[in-house]
């Protein structure tokens, strides 16, 4: 029984690492995007069309 607590435990602490990570990269590319959107209104972009 202790074994599969402790199994449940690592599973369950590598998930939250793994979130962890991906919501840091999620920030970083957001703040990148802010960053850009910023410095194209800086220098008078204010539409980008594709």
């Amino acid at each position: 029984m202790l074994a599969e607590v402790t199994t449940r435990a690592t599973k369950a602490e590598a998930l939250a690492k793994e979130a962890t990570e991906a919501r840091d990269s999620l920030d970083s590319s957001f703040s990148q995007l802010k960053d850009d959107r910023n410095w194209m209104r800086d220098h008078g972009i204010g539409h980008v069309s594709i």
